[in-house]
């Protein structure tokens, strides 16, 4: 559905629910009601997935830590959900082996680790060939040789679920615009109204899809610590003889980071002048009179704002009747080369600085690693990661990993994100519960913070109860039906099971092959390596170059730390584009094929890999609703976290071609 048709919908229909917000848990809620048989619209101030959800660890985990609170009940949730998701989105959701190694006078003991990861293996539901194995500390360094060696004990074994959290987010939307919800992002709520009754019945949007300056960019940051993107880009010019065009304020998807700052000593106390400056904001007559205002009528209004929920219920009520607030606390992570951070598998490990957990994930050609914990009470728009941030995370994994020795020009990119916490007296932000809640106003707006990416599908099914309850209480509603979405797979997820997925994934490989083909030399180079690996178990660098490589005794150019050498070697080959085709779009790759298919014969100009990036491109514009570079960068291809060299190479162009196309559709 075309975004001028859904606007029409939001103007001239009346809906059973109105979600507020395109995260996650936005999405989820959208798609549960929808499944239910109500009528839906959601509205996203920015790009679906903009905020939290798209600046997660990106692991849909069951929350290991959470043990040590006693939290058996969130454990047992989140726990067993990591199988439900897996199951509806096979190929966004894959199972990924956590090595947790342990210390002498570290925070876990060996007995009380295989104590607690049994419980989390039983609570969990955990199936048998991926439950919890404990190892020496010689398996444990012949599982991953990076680590400390000195008073190293054993370490765990165990699983949890990698995912990329903006893509499934989108596939949730997706789904739901199939199932008949009607979805938009660009789309601000200014303001609530109320019907004769004073019941709230309406609100006040604003349309932020456009951008009134041909000129507006992409900037990619040259410092290290800023190394995603800063500006915006691919924003129609807005037409004067069309007043329905909307403005992209400048505040709007522009920073580089959604974070804030390091620790305080300080009591945590939530900055209430923050709320009004985001809720007042700063733009002049001119901006505001240049937007589309629409009014959308709906039975039930939903607040899935993440952070910015406190600054809506803020619109209803005053400060002094929020019993309960929000509490934002922000975590950071740092992007590195692999080939700087080389460890062999993901590792969960226990940091003395701060007594935190930290995740390093390999990830491609990167590894990412974080979070931070850290009380925030800025502006909600503006929060990027800071030195501290920095120091503090570089420091916990150079002391895990003495060999490794990461430096600030080492980080590529980075990310962060808040999290919309539920506040609790004398806390710190890590001893904060995870437990989603639900608020309901006195004039019907439902409110829901807290909970956790793998928590989503639950946390959306307990807040559609509620809003089913509420149209019944109005006699609006006369069957109450459950939530479906347990063994749903999202649309592009739909494979019947793991041999389809996997030949699907060889038909992607055959065809693209044709276009990106492996060379004879460098998979005669990988095999050599991943041979002299498993005979010598040596995993330092070994430098051999390829134009000796019938000499036994050469030194090979390619910096080898993996055990999956043949596949590092083949980044640029067909495997690596159809892992990424994959990964991210599912049984909708062949459209981008069809696409790359069209760009190859008709732009003669354009390299086999511009090529590529333009498909991507121009399948999530016609389908995905991309409106900006920074909506295709972050948050449909990953690149800007996972491939940043990609986006400095073609920043100009796909900002000129998403200029040259939402033109050419609007």
């Amino acid at each position: 559905m075309k975004r001028a048709d859904i606007l029409e919908n939001l103007k001239t229909k009346k809906y059973d629910l109105l979600v507020i917000g395109g995260g996650i848990t936005g999405a989820g809620i959208a798609l549960d009601a929808v499944l239910r048989g109500l009528s839906v619209a959601l509205v996203e101030k920015g790009d679906f997935a903009s905020g939290t959800s798209s600046k997660s660890t990106k692991l849909i985990h069951g929350g290991l830590r959470y043990l040590k609170q006693m939290d058996f009940a969130l454990v047992q949730e989140v726990g067993t959900e990591r199988a439900v998701v897996h199951n509806i989105a096979p190929n966004l959701v894959k199972p990924e082996k956590m090595l947790l190694p342990l210390y002498q006078g570290g925070t876990y003991s060996k007995f009380l680790t295989s104590f607690g990861l049994a419980l989390y293996d039983f609570l969990a539901a955990v199936k048998k060939t991926e439950r919890r194995i404990m190892v020496s500390s010689k398996e444990a360094l012949k599982l991953e040789p990076l680590l400390k060696a000195e008073k190293l004990k054993g370490a765990g074994l165990y699983y949890e679920y990698r995912t990329d959290d903006a893509r499934l987010t989108i596939e949730i939307i997706k789904t739901a615009i199939d199932k008949g919800a009607d979805c938009l992002n660009y789309c601000e709520v200014i303001d609530f109204d109320y019907d004769n009754e004073g019941n709230l019945a309406f609100v006040k949007c604003s349309d932020r899809d456009a951008e009134d300056d041909e000129n507006a960019e992409i900037g990619i940051a040259e410092e290290p610590l800023q190394g995603t993107v800063v500006g915006r880009t691919g924003s129609r010019p807005r037409n004067p003889k069309d007043r329905s065009v909307g403005v992209i304020s400048s505040d709007a998807e522009d920073a580089s980071h959604v974070s804030g700052s390091y620790p305080s000593k300080q009591k945590y106390k939530l900055d209430l002048s923050s709320l009004h400056e985001d809720l007042e904001g700063d733009e002049n007559e001119e901006d505001v009179a240049l937007r589309q205002c629409l009014f959308v009528e709906a039975d039930v209004i939903v607040n899935a704002a993440g952070p910015w929920v406190d600054i809506l219920r803020l619109k209803q009520q005053s400060e002094e009747s929020l019993k309960k607030r929000l509490h934002l606390t922000k975590g950071v992570h740092l992007v590195v080369k692999r080939d700087k951070f080389p460890i062999t598998q993901s590792v969960y490990f226990d940091e003395t600085i701060k007594g935190r957990m930290i995740f390093a994930i390999p990830r491609a050609g990167i590894t990412y690693f974080g979070t931070t914990d850290t009380n925030y009470s800025g502006s909600l728009d503006d929060i990027k990661v800071e030195e501290d941030d920095v120091d503090y995370l570089l420091a916990a994994v150079n002391k895990m990993f003495p060999n490794v020795q990461l430096k600030k020009e080492d980080i590529k990119s980075s990310w962060a994100g808040l999290r919309p916490l539920i506040h609790q007296e004398g806390k710190s932000p890590s001893e904060l519960s995870r437990k989603d809640e639900i608020f309901v106003s006195e004039e019907g707006l439902i409110s829901i913070a807290g909970g956790k990416l793998t928590g989503y599908r639950k946390m959306a099914e307990r807040v559609v109860d509620k809003v089913m309850q509420s149209l019944k209480a109005k006699k609006l509603l006369k069957i109450f039906s459950k939530s479906s979405t347990k063994n749903l797979k999202l649309n592009a997820c739909a494979f019947k099971d793991e041999a389809h997925l996997l030949e699907f994934k060889a038909s992607l490989e055959k065809f693209l092959a044709v276009y990106f083909p492996t060379t004879k030399s460098n998979g005669r180079v990988a095999e050599r390596i991943s041979s002299r690996l498993r005979r010598t178990n040596d995993r330092s660098v070994l430098l051999v170059h390829e134009d000796h490589e019938d000499d036994e005794n050469a030194e090979i150019g390619v910096p080898l730390y993996t055990p999956n050498v043949a596949g590092d070697l083949e980044l640029s080959s067909s495997k690596a584009y159809a892992d990424h085709l994959l990964d991210n779009y599912g049984l909708n790759a062949y459209k981008i094929l069809d696409y790359l298919k069209n760009l190859i014969i008709e732009r003669k100009d354009l390299s086999r890999e511009a090529a590529f990036v333009l498909a991507e491109l121009f399948y999530t514009i016609d389908y995905e609703y991309v409106r900006t570079a920074q909506d295709f960068w972050e948050r449909r291809s990953g690149y800007l976290y996972f491939d940043i060299d990609k986006v400095r190479e073609y920043e100009d162009l796909v900002a000129a071609e998403i200029l040259s196309r939402l033109l050419a559709n609007s």
